[in-house]
């Protein structure tokens, strides 16, 4: 016989045992197939100590399979207990080799209800404690009338008015929730039920308006920033004609451009020299022209003199358009 002890629907990891004994974790305080939640410090153990049987899923038509000891009530509302099955029956020995083997894990109480508050069942007397395949929930339980016989949903709310329990409790929620929003609302205690929702209300209209104030502010902001924006570019742009690095006429097309790139731009560019102020005596007879400038075409001088090139656009357009129509046959159509 393998020694194992089963604790509920805990993991195998978690098994202990004595040897032939088996501790089950027989009820908790978790909520069953009622809707109902077992209080484990209300329970009368008297009657079961006296004879403490041990059924097989609740069946009170088959004879016990064994019997229940060690009966322990331990942290967190856990009830546990020791398992012996009766080896005479082969039924019961049936039973103990598929715990033995892992495959039922499980055990339920079945008690007779005294007292329901809400969904805890306070006060109640132990019947009998079943080893079960399965359960409602993970520690399920099964509820008796005083004739011993399972009581059904309807039968234990009509007993015990669970409705007006359900009820009772769903007021007092209300009542807290009201006494919570007139605190924050800053209303009297006595305040009427039309005097809170006014206030919610109110309160929520107030918000409305200022998220719609914010949007706005919002817009507003955004505008601003544009147009400062803009401002510092065309700053930049205006600059940049005003030392002859671009042309007027190609303003717009700059001004597309964000300020870091326009000054990235700007600042790679030379400065512009004007003829007028350069000596006299340049290699083709022209002022400021570079070394053997007259022998070179258009497309020359833009490779290896483009300054010279710009000075003559912004300087000497009649000559840069010369140049211009001898290399390619057309005039420049930006001058």
């Amino acid at each position: 016989m393998k020694n194992q002890v089963l604790i509920g629907n805990e993991t195998e990891s978690e098994w202990r045992m004595s040897k032939d004994k088996r501790r089950f974790l027989v009820s908790d305080e978790s909520k069953n197939v009622y809707g109902l939640r077992l209080k484990s410090d209300g329970g009368d153990f008297g009657q079961f100590r006296k004879n403490p049987v041990m059924l097989y899923n609740h069946d009170e038509d088959r004879p016990p399979i064994g019997r229940w000891t060690e009966l322990k009530t331990g942290d967190g509302g856990k009830i546990t207990s020791e398992a012996e099955f009766d080896g005479k029956d082969e039924f019961a020995r049936k039973i103990e080799g598929k715990v033995d083997d892992g495959y039922i894990k499980m055990a339920s109480v079945g008690v007779i209800p005294q007292e329901i508050e809400g969904e805890w069942v306070t006060k109640w007397i132990l019947r009998e404690i079943s080893v079960v395949p399965f359960g409602g929930n993970q520690n399920a339980f099964v509820l008796y009338d005083d004739k011993g016989n399972v009581m059904n949903l309807s039968a234990v709310t009509e007993k015990f008015d669970l409705k007006n329990n359900k009820r009772q409790m769903s007021d007092e929620k209300t009542n807290t929730l009201k006494v919570t929003l007139v605190a924050g609302l800053e209303l009297s205690d006595g305040a009427s039920d039309g005097e809170v929702i006014k206030s919610v209300l109110k309160l929520n209209a107030e918000n409305v308006k200022m998220k719609a104030e914010l949007e706005t502010l919002k817009a507003e902001k955004a505008e601003a920033k544009k147009a400062l924006e803009l401002k510092d570019r065309e700053a930049l742009v205006d600059k940049a004609i005003a030392d002859k690095k671009i042309t007027a006429g190609s303003k717009e097309t700059y001004m597309k451009l964000s300020d870091a790139d326009l000054k990235n731009i700007f600042e790679a560019m030379p400065a512009v020299v004007n003829l007028a102020d350069v000596p006299q005596g340049g290699g083709d007879g022209n002022p400021g022209a570079p070394e053997g400038a007259k022998d070179m075409g258009f497309a020359e001088l833009s490779k290896r003199h483009p300054d010279y090139l710009e000075n003559l656009k912004l300087n000497d357009s009649a000559r840069f358009k010369a140049l211009y129509k001898a290399e390619y046959g057309v005039e420049p159509k930006d001058l």
